[in-house]
């Protein structure tokens, strides 16, 4: 990755508010959807000074939906960080090795999707 993982941090915990769209692939089956990202929750012991000063990065962090999703992002899965227009996407591995992504959409592109 490009980026320090505490500005990885930094931008995912930036996004709350924001519109997500979620492409998941899981052994054949396909899931892809929209919601706003309510929160991003990572153990207390992880500050961002914490990662800056000594290399301390969570192994893992919870990204909870307004639709009811909460996804269990593990950083070793986390493979890139690409920034498109004026959104974000991440891509990480799944279990299975499949590439998935998760695309950050600030408020002024989001047209009316329902959480």
């Amino acid at each position: 990755m490009s980026q320090s993982w505490a500005r990885f941090l930094a931008l995912l915990e930036d996004s709350q508010g924001c519109e997500v769209v979620l492409q998941l692939d899981c052994k054949g089956a396909f899931l892809k959807f929209k919601s706003k990202l309510v929160s991003v929750d990572r153990p207390a012991a992880c500050s961002f000074e914490t990662m800056r000063l000594f290399g301390v990065v969570p192994q893992n962090v919870v990204l909870t939906f307004a639709n009811g999703v909460r996804i269990n992002l593990h950083m070793r899965h986390v493979e890139g960080v690409e920034h498109r227009d004026e959104g974000v996407v991440i891509s990480f591995r799944g279990d299975d090795g499949l590439r998935n992504k998760l695309a950050f959409f600030p408020a002024s592109l989001r047209k009316g999707y329902a959480g």
